[in-house]
């Protein structure tokens, strides 16, 4: 008897640790508008964290419809550290790994119609044709400074190489982290301000890493817990692909709407990422 009540007061006190971990997390996101993660924008989609351009624009005309106002990463930080609230329909586009398409599909629907939109870019994978033979070719420097150019695209750090940080020195980390900050000023000549972590990885010693370089904020992929810090430093991003746009965009209209209150596991990294 005494060993079915310990069980049964263990399994009480992890559904209520639980339960106040979800409401923590809640709180802390309440605090963001939706921050949308996509990685490619093709014509058609070779994997499964590609979104068509079919998908894209559509995705484009509802927010729009929506009254959604897009935000560049100045005037998201410029918000965050002011201490007040953000826009009601405020909502945060970002692009990781700087693959060519996704700058020049998705940055053309993006213009046309004069709505914000943040890539994260790794300074050593910049003109890199590794990944040309599948697919995914990525932004040469040119490109780079041209989308920088227009005053509606932010080019933001997501490292030097895309380690995983989490398993690298100090010395490395710093070396990652203050080096593709400065490498992506030097060529844009605009000041980065945030940091997205390569496959969602951090721990402490990681935060610590990115104030410690100089950057203003950052972002994971999933809730995984805030540590000691603020939640700037690990805000959280739907991970966009094509599941999300099946059914006339159920999904991806469901998860912006849903933001504040998604269940953490939705903001999983779902699908492996090409190998960099």
């Amino acid at each position: 008897m005494k060993k079915i009540f310990l069980i049964a007061s263990l399994l009480m006190t992890m559904v209520l640790g639980s339960a106040r971990s979800f409401a923590a997390v809640e709180e802390t996101r309440s605090y963001f508008p939706p921050v949308l993660m996509y990685h490619d924008v093709k014509m058609f989609a070779l994997n499964k964290f590609d979104v068509t351009i079919k998908d894209f624009v559509a995705q484009l005309k509802w927010l729009q419809k929506n009254n959604y106002q897009t935000l560049s990463m100045d005037e998201f930080v410029e918000i965050l550290e002011s201490g007040k609230k953000f826009p009601r329909n405020a909502i945060l586009i970002t692009f990781d790994d700087g693959y060519q398409e996704a700058g020049m599909l998705a940055a053309r629907e993006l213009r046309d119609r004069g709505m914000k939109a943040t890539f994260f870019v790794n300074p050593n994978l910049i003109g890199n044709k590794k990944l040309e033979t599948k697919g995914y070719p990525y932004l040469t420097a040119e490109e780079v400074k041209a989308l920088a150019a227009t005053g509606l695209f932010s080019i933001e750090s997501h490292t030097m190489s895309h380690p995983h940080l989490d398993k690298l020195s100090a010395e490395d980390l710093k070396r990652e982290l203050e080096q593709s900050k400065a490498a992506i000023e030097e060529l844009t000549g605009h000041t980065v301000k945030a940091l997205a972590y390569p496959f969602g990885d951090y721990d402490q010693k990681v935060i610590d890493a990115t104030i410690a370089a100089g950057y203003s904020t950052a972002f994971a992929v999933q809730d995984r817990g805030l540590l000691d810090r603020a939640a700037r430093w690990t805000i959280p991003r739907i991970y966009m692909g094509v599941e999300l746009s099946d059914g006339n965009q159920k999904l991806f209209k469901k998860f912006i709407k849903s933001y504040k209150k998604m269940p953490p596991e939705m903001f999983a990294e779902r699908w492996a990422p090409l190998n960099q």
